[in-house]
C-alpha cells in the first residue's frame, strides 16, 4: 500500500553479449560511489521498496542503478530466455560495465528477495574477483525447493498467487510482442503454482532437466561459503516465503559474510513505527548505515 515517490531516473538500454538486452535506471548524483539494485520477483525500478531504497542512498551520498531482470523492463527482451533465480551472467556483464565507467571507484550491490539469491549466488561463484566492495541480500530464498514448498501452505499461497499471475502477465506480454514458440501458452494458463510454471516454462526453457534440477542448481545456499565480498544478510524469522529451519546458520557462512536476524520484518518489510499512518522503513535506515561503514574501510 505504499505510495510511489516520484524519483527522476535516467534509462540505459543495456545491450548483452547474447543479443537480448536488459533495462538500466540510474539515479545519478554525482558521488564516488555506487550501489547496483536487483529487484525480486515481478519487481522493476517502479516497486516501492525499489523507490524508497533509492532515495534513501542517494540521501547518503550513493549513486543508484537498478538492473531490470530480462523481460522486466519497459518492454519485453529479445530472445525466448527471460529470467530465472540463478541467472548470474547478465549479472556479470552489468557489474563489468559498471566498473568501466568509474574503474577506481568502489561498486556494492543490494539484492532483494529472489535478486538476492542471483547476487550471492554470483559472489559465491566469483569470489575474489566478483568487483564489488560489499553487498547485502535481503529475504533471500537461499532454499529454492524449500521457498516453493513453503508458499503452497496456509496464508502463504496468497504470496504465491500473486508472483504467478506476475509471471503468467511477463510470458503473456512477450508472446504478444513477438511470436516465441517456445512457449506452450496452454502451459502458462493451466499452471496452478510456481513449481508447474517452473516445471513446463523456467526449466525448459533454460536447460533444466525439470523444476528440482532448476532448484537444485540456482539455489545460493550451496554458494555462501565461497563468498569473499563483504556482505550482510538481512531476513526476518517470520518470512513467509522460507520456513525458519532453512535461514542459514553461522557455520553455513564465510568469515567475510554477516547475518542480521530479526524476530518480524515479513518479507522484504521491516515496517516500524508508532502506528501504519507513520511508517518507518528500517531498511532504508539499516542498509545505508552499512554500506557507508564499508566505504569507511576501504
Amino acid at each position: 500500500m505504499r505510495k510511489r515517490l516520484p524519483i527522476p531516473l535516467r534509462h540505459e538500454k543495456f545491450e548483452l553479449s547474447c543479443g537480448d538486452f536488459i533495462d538500466l535506471n540510474w539515479s545519478q548524483i554525482d558521488q564516488n560511489c555506487t550501489v547496483l539494485i536487483l529487484h525480486g520477483l515481478g519487481g522493476s525500478a517502479q516497486s516501492p521498496y525499489i523507490q524508497g531504497m533509492v532515495q534513501a542512498l542517494n540521501q547518503h551520498d550513493f549513486n543508484t542503478v537498478v538492473m531490470h531482470f530480462r523481460g522486466c523492463g519497459k518492454e519485453p527482451n529479445r530472445l525466448p530466455q527471460m529470467f530465472h533465480g540463478g541467472q548470474t551472467c547478465d549479472l556479470a556483464e552489468v557489474i563489468i560495465h559498471l566498473k568501466a565507467l568509474r574503474p577506481n571507484q568502489p561498486l556494492f550491490a543490494i539484492g532483494f528477495s529472489i535478486g538476492g539469491n542471483v547476487l550471492l549466488k554470483y559472489l559465491g561463484e566469483c569470489g575474489a574477483k566478483s568487483g564489488l566492495s560489499g553487498a547485502v541480500a535481503i529475504s533471500v530464498p537461499y532454499w529454492l525447493d524449500k521457498t516453493q514448498e513453503n508458499l503452497s501452505r496456509g496464508f502463504a499461497k496468497i504470496y504465491q498467487h500473486y508472483l504467478l499471475t506476475k509471471l503468467k502477465l511477463t510470458v503473456l506480454k512477450k508472446i504478444m510482442h513477438s511470436k516465441h514458440d517456445d512457449f506452450d501458452l496452454w502451459s502458462v494458463f493451466v499452471a496452478k503454482d510456481l513449481k508447474h510454471f517452473d516445471e513446463k516454462i523456467t526449466a525448459p526453457l533454460h536447460g533444466f532437466k525439470n523444476a528440482q534440477d532448476y532448484y537444485s542448481h540456482s539455489s545460493s545456499h550451496r554458494y555462501l561459503k565461497n563468498i569473499e565480498a563483504p556482505t550482510m544478510l538481512i531476513h526476518a524469522k517470520d518470512d513467509p516465503f522460507l520456513p525458519e529451519h532453512a535461514i542459514p546458520k553461522r557455520e553455513n557462512l564465510s568469515p567475510s559474510t554477516l547475518i542480521h536476524l530479526t524476530e518480524n520484518g515479513g518479507h522484504v518489510g521491516f515496517v516500524a513505527g508508532p502506528s501504519p499512518a507513520a511508517p518507518i522503513y528500517w531498511l532504508e535506515e539499516a542498509v545505508p548505515h552499512y554500506l557507508s561503514l564499508l566505504t569507511k574501510n576501504l
